[in-house]
């Protein structure tokens, strides 16, 4: 499948704005500056984006994107290249099909028997609006890093997905979008117009790499460290941390298990509503940004840059609370910042062949050495 097919020397002639943008199309996403910058219509199809409105679903997301103008391609561009009529395959070129029907041939995108060059440079276009952090890449999180692997399907899905329309069947088609291509000057006058929505599109490729939020729901330092400020310090949580810990109270019998259950199961929509609630505030103590304190921090780290590169946390990111979190996720934010809690806590429990242990003040959020959790932090 590799592209290793020269291009066609009769390819369609480009439109009259393509030269840069060929560039822009080959060229690292951090270079295509304006040479992709949208251009903004009245008939464009897009409503314009409320970013006032934090996504917290799959669907908002989608709903974002469709109304950002910064992921479409400029509407002259974009039609331009939805016009390519395409160059026949030479015979040796049709060989090579039959031996591998999945060829892929040099910036061309192969469809019928026919290579599309323009095709192509629109699809290399829409990939690094999709994967350029300035664009869509907030939108497109599991896009292919292979360009190749990107670039073909989205050319084959414009291919097989655009309308031809001629024009005795140009008055049957009422889009805004349509009717704006016949009041242009290039083509007012053609007989067949070429016509696919970017919106539709943008839609099918946000179902096979948009966001997925079982990626952005993997806890991060601030997730877990937020969930345990709260389950140790807020007095809402304080009777139910042996039941979240899973740890009896020292009762015995069948009832007082039954019963530590059902407290945790209470526990959780609790722990769910502080967790998301941007008015609940996980404070650190004021001694973790002395200077003392970071010293002592990088000391033990062997490391003099270990504080300034591990201890930037918030662990009242009001993105992260915004994301659609329930009890199931929770709890998985609970068990990996409990785990890594355990692990601290064996410096103070050691005590059997393993040194000293930490100070007895270790086990309290405010008053122990905190430069053991610090240490300890997965984030080095």
């Amino acid at each position: 499948m590799a592209d290793d097919e020269p291009a066609a020397d009769n390819a369609a002639e480009p439109p009259a704005d393509a030269a840069a943008e060929e560039v822009a199309a080959d060229a690292d996403a951090d270079d295509i500056g304006g040479n992709i910058a949208d251009e903004r219509t009245d008939n464009d199809g897009i409503d314009d984006a409320d970013d006032t409105t934090e996504p917290k679903t799959v669907d908002d997301y989608r709903r974002k994107m469709l109304a950002d103008r910064s992921v479409y391609i400029g509407n002259k561009s974009y039609n331009g290249y939805l016009q390519d009529q395409g160059t026949n395959l030479s015979a040796a070129q049709k060989e090579q099909l039959k031996k591998n029907k999945n060829k892929r041939f040099t910036k061309q995108i192969c469809h019928g028997d026919k290579l599309y060059p323009q095709l192509y440079q629109l699809a290399c276009l829409i990939y690094i609006k999709m994967t350029n952090e300035s664009y869509g890449a907030q939108y497109f999180t599991r896009t292919t890093s292979t360009k190749s692997n990107a670039v073909h399907p989205i050319g084959q899905f414009i291919a097989n997905n655009r309308i031809k329309v001629p024009r005795g069947d140009f008055h049957t088609h009422q889009s805004e979008e349509f009717q704006a291509l016949l009041k242009d000057d290039d083509y007012k006058d053609k007989d067949v117009i070429y016509y696919l929505p970017q919106r539709e599109m943008l839609n099918h490729f946000f179902g096979t790499w948009g966001v997925d939020f079982s990626a952005l729901l993997k806890p991060t330092v601030d997730d877990k460290l937020r969930l345990l400020g709260i389950v140790l310090t807020h007095e809402e949580m304080k009777d139910y941390i042996p039941d979240i810990m899973d740890k009896r109270r020292g009762e015995g019998g069948w009832q007082p298990i039954d019963s530590a259950s059902s407290r945790a199961r209470a526990a959780w929509p609790i722990l769910l509503r502080l967790f998301t609630d941007a008015d609940v505030k996980v404070l650190f103590p004021g001694k973790w940004i002395e200077d003392e304190f970071k010293q002592r921090i990088n000391d033990k780290a062997g490391d003099p840059d270990f504080y300034s590169n591990h201890g930037n946390f918030n662990p009242n990111n009001k993105e992260r609370m915004a994301l659609p979190w329930d009890t199931k996720t929770i709890k998985f934010v609970f068990k990996d910042g409990h785990t890594d809690y355990e692990g601290m806590m064996k410096y103070y429990t050691m005590g059997t062949g393993g040194g000293d242990g930490a100070p007895e003040n270790f086990a309290d959020w405010w008053d122990r050495d905190e430069s053991h959790i610090m240490t300890y932090t997965p984030q080095r």
